[in-house]
């Protein structure tokens, strides 16, 4: 059995995008692996901007 927590299953939906665009894009260049990385920066800032919201250090979220 596997449990995978939200988190998880964020970085499980990053690394599919990740390799959804590599393998889309056949011919790698420089720019074509730069704009992935910055797409996969951006996923990532929305991720922990989300689950920051519903950390435990914040009492506020654990009351909804």
């Amino acid at each position: 059995m596997s449990i995978v927590t939200e988190d998880d299953l964020n970085k499980k939906i990053l690394f599919i995008y990740l390799r959804d665009e590599v393998t889309r894009t056949h011919i790698l260049t420089e720019k074509n692996l730069t704009q992935t990385i910055d797409a996969c920066e951006a996923i990532l800032r929305e991720i922990k901007g989300a689950t920051k919201d519903k950390s435990i250090d914040n009492p506020a979220a654990l009351e909804e």
